[in-house]
């Protein structure tokens, strides 16, 4: 506990000073009783008896307080008693407020759509006596026939072929009327019914798809003139005609026509949620390969090619040959057209066309 002193001055006669010397305890100043001066140089109490510290009429009160920030603040006090306080102490301190920073704006990361990528083709082997389903045979176009009953509107059709069913159908080709019609039959004949009005009178288009299960064959085309005096079954072009349209189809050998053996395949899209059939086969020998993609590309790896002992192509190998290249496209019992491609596949040829 520290001691603080106030000295009272009261003015006795003449310039003579009496002081009384007050003691107050106090917290701030951590000083014993007795250290307030040095004996040896007569500072202290001793300087307070010297002539000169003198009152006048007129007292002043000078109270200095270290206010917040280090600011001395003096009040002033006229009186015939003058005393004197002061207190030491650290002066409180403030923190200064934090800048004031503007926010800086947050972008949120947008999240792109999820894309679906597009399916990867298969790849196919070709060895020797593949696994290839069995389709139907080509059917002949001149074995079809349409008769038309007495009644002048029910067409009887009939083929011949070795498809164990058929998907037939009927649609105009120079009028919008009536809709094409559809019929699923296992024999080989079908019956269609038509308009006898002129809206009706026209040329068809009849088309008998071959199925063998699940697996198609090449449909056949046919032009059925139906008028109201006159009736037969012509020859009809198919270019143009498939109910899934026409599908274009690239390859390219990779590696050169020497080095590779990979033949890249890439298609044009027939019809949404399409699968496709794609076979090769060797015209010359037992080679071939087939797979079903929903893809639109794939590839067919041929057997290396024979070399030499100084790594030059053979000329002969029982792999080389012709090969046909097929691809039909499907979506469900819908049945496309195929597009067919020939691959050339020897010692020092490699080539689609």
């Amino acid at each position: 506990m520290a001691v603080d002193r106030i000295f009272e001055c009261r003015r006795v006669h003449g310039d003579v000073i009496q002081e009384t010397e007050k003691e107050f305890m106090s917290d701030q100043a951590p000083q014993e009783r007795g250290q307030t001066g040095n004996p040896a140089t007569g500072h202290g109490r001793g300087l307070r008896k010297l002539p000169g510290f003198t009152v006048a009429a007129v007292a002043f009160v000078v109270i200095v307080i270290l206010g917040v920030g280090g600011i001395a603040v003096a009040n002033w006090s006229q009186s015939a008693k003058v005393t004197i306080g002061i207190t030491a102490g650290a002066a409180p301190t403030t923190a200064a407020p934090p800048p004031t920073t503007a926010p800086v704006p947050t972008t949120v990361p947008t999240t792109p759509a999820p894309t679906t990528a597009p399916p990867v083709g298969q790849a196919g082997n070709i060895v020797v006596n593949p696994v290839i389903a069995a389709r139907p045979s080509l059917m002949n176009p001149g074995s079809v026939t349409c008769s038309r009953a007495p009644n002048d509107k029910d067409y009887t059709i009939s083929w011949a072929g070795d498809a164990s069913r058929y998907i037939v159908s009927l649609s105009a080709s120079n009028t919008n009327y009536p809709a094409p019609q559809s019929i699923r039959v296992t024999g080989k004949t079908a019956t269609f019914t038509m308009a006898k009005t002129q809206a009706a009178y026209g040329a068809y288009v009849l088309r008998i798809q071959p199925m063998q299960g699940t697996v198609a064959g090449d449909a056949i085309y046919k032009t059925v003139n139906h008028l109201e005096y006159y009736s037969n079954c012509d020859y009809a072009d198919p270019q143009g005609k498939s109910p899934l349209g026409n599908i274009s189809v690239n390859g390219e050998p990779l590696g050169g026509t020497t080095a590779g053996n990979v033949l890249k395949l890439s298609w044009s899209s027939a019809a949404k949620d399409a699968s496709y059939r794609v076979s090769i086969k060797a015209e010359n020998s037992s080679y071939g390969a087939e797979f079903t993609t929903t893809a639109l590309n794939g590839s067919f790896s041929f057997p290396v090619k024979a070399r030499d002992a100084w790594n030059n192509p053979m000329p002969t190998a029982p792999y080389y040959g012709v090969y046909k290249l097929r691809i039909q496209p499907m979506v469900g019992d819908l049945v496309g057209d195929p597009v067919y491609k020939y691959v050339r596949y020897f010692g020092y040829e490699f080539s689609i066309s």
